[in-house]
């Protein structure tokens, strides 16, 4: 994984590593990178990139070969007979040019979560870019290759649905860690959460707002999971809750308290995607 200052430095903060230059040869007049599907070889295969599934992630099947057949990036590489490279960034060629080089191109300049440029980290199973701080959790520079909670998320596959309070009495192992996680990094990717991110206006008054019974903000349960302070799903779902209760309690205005309807229902919405929640009619 490899960080990317706005003006094309490339640093790490464990060690320096060189960028990958793209080769200097002409181009022609077809090699049109920006359509929706790419021509894509590997030894003597060939197939089609599909770019809208390819950015889903690496465990989605992306390349339709020659007969017909669906294959991840991975599977295209081993049909290739490269499987023993176990890098298909640089096994998978589209008009002779490595696909590495084209992701790498089209990498965005901006951080998937604040949408703001500087020192990025760039997922090496997708192409997202993230500030080593606003991803959740915080970007382990030295692990290589490095996935983000996107495509960890992804790797998870389906699971089955369950009533919301058999979810809530989970205990907080790993794979609940890493969902709940993801739910909060997707409200902060919302341009909502900064106003509910920090300690509340109210937390420096000498009398506690009435109805808020405890203050809660974002960036508080994004320490409490780093410091692995939950023991159950409920926890972390309780203090989401509670933001958006004393949010409620304390903003009369309509201008605000949409504000924090529409970050809440986004929670609730992601919550129940996320941990397949039943419905109240028992679907998922």
């Amino acid at each position: 994984m490899i960080p990317r200052q706005r003006r094309g430095m490339w640093t790490s903060k464990v060690r320096q590593k060189k960028s990958f230059s793209v080769p200097r040869k002409p181009r022609t007049q077809n090699e049109d990178f920006s359509a929706a599907l790419l021509p894509v070889t590997c030894g003597a295969v060939k197939g089609v990139l599909h770019k809208e599934k390819f950015k889903q992630g690496i465990f989605v099947k992306s390349i339709q070969s020659e007969d017909g057949d669906w294959y991840t990036p991975t599977e295209f590489e081993i049909l290739g007979g490269f499987g023993r490279s176990k890098n298909w960034k640089l096994s998978l060629r589209c008009y002779n040019w490595p696909l590495k080089s084209l992701i790498q191109m089209q990498n965005s300049d901006k951080c998937e979560v604040c949408r703001n440029g500087g020192t990025l980290f760039f997922c090496d199973t997708c192409s997202r870019a993230f500030h080593e701080e606003c991803h959740i959790p915080t970007v382990e520079a030295e692990i290589t290759p490095w996935s983000c909670i996107f495509c960890r998320i992804q790797s998870l596959g389906s699971q089955q649905s369950l009533p919301e309070s058999e979810v809530l009495q989970r205990q907080m192992v790993a794979q609940e860690q890493l969902k709940c996680e993801f739910v909060l990094l997707s409200i902060y990717c919302c341009s909502e959460s900064s106003f509910f991110s920090k300690i509340p206006y109210y937390y420096y008054f000498r009398e506690t707002p009435v109805g808020v019974k405890k203050m809660m903000w974002l960036d508080l349960i994004k320490k409490k999971l780093r410091e692995r302070d939950y023991s159950h799903v409920e926890g972390f779902v309780q203090d989401m809750r509670l933001i958006f209760h004393n949010h409620r309690t304390t903003f009369k205005d309509p201008k605000f308290g949409q504000m924090g309807l529409g970050l809440e229902s986004e929670f609730e919405k992601n919550f129940k995607e996320v941990f397949a929640i039943q419905d109240s009619n028992g679907n998922s």
